[in-house]
């Protein structure tokens, strides 16, 4: 890992998880996760595989631990975590075809979209006041989504990190960008990517 930061983003195009992983990583998930996953649409099922065999590659890259021997399961709030090593912290998310998994020495939290117009009503549902004038400042249509997405990823990513999810808030973390300086009122350190094939990834670390 870096010791500049001691975090790792790993990252997947879920259409190239095969029918043979896909196969794989469903008998080396716990029961009750197999349970879960029986019940999914056949995509669905297909991404929130591709994101747990992620976060397993991610975690016997980073800690020397066989695939086989790691085990996840999800605390009552959807949190991940890997039953015999507590000390391993990491976060899953995906959108559309992308797949993205962070692990870290300490709590993190990831989260990623695709760019892709936004409903103008979701502003006032998720943003505070300073936040929604932010994005409506954008002098484009594109600008506004890829604002608004901006801050949804790292709202997504906060809530990922304290554990609560989405019962946590949305809007109980502010993010104020400027300059591609980002603060906030919440204890944490946060950075926000594009990447080239059009996704915004947020993380948050202690």
């Amino acid at each position: 890992m870096s010791e500049e930061t001691n975090l790792e983003l790993f990252y997947k195009d879920i259409h190239s998880f095969t029918e043979e992983e896909e196969s794989r990583f469903l008998l080396l998930a716990v029961p009750e996760r197999r349970e879960a996953l029986a019940v999914m649409a056949p995509a669905v099922r297909k991404a929130s595989l591709c994101g747990e065999a992620l976060a397993k590659q991610a975690i016997a890259t980073a800690w020397g631990i066989a695939i086989e021997e790691i085990q996840i399961k999800k605390d009552p709030k959807g949190k991940p975590y890997e039953v015999n090593h507590p000390d391993i912290f990491f976060s899953i998310s995906h959108s559309r075809d992308k797949a993205v998994c962070a692990v870290h020495t300490s709590a993190v939290g990831v989260d990623i979209e695709y760019i892709r117009p936004v409903n103008k009503r979701l502003f006032a549902k998720c943003c505070t006041d300073k936040e929604q004038r932010y994005v409506e400042k954008a002098d484009t249509e594109e600008e506004m989504s890829r604002r608004f997405l901006t801050l949804w990823t790292l709202k997504e990513s906060y809530l990922k990190y304290t554990g609560q999810g989405l019962s946590g808030g949305l809007k109980t973390a502010e993010f104020i960008i400027t300059n591609g300086i980002i603060s906030s009122n919440k204890h944490g350190a946060f950075s926000s990517v594009c990447s080239n094939d059009g996704y915004i990834i947020s993380y948050c670390i202690l």
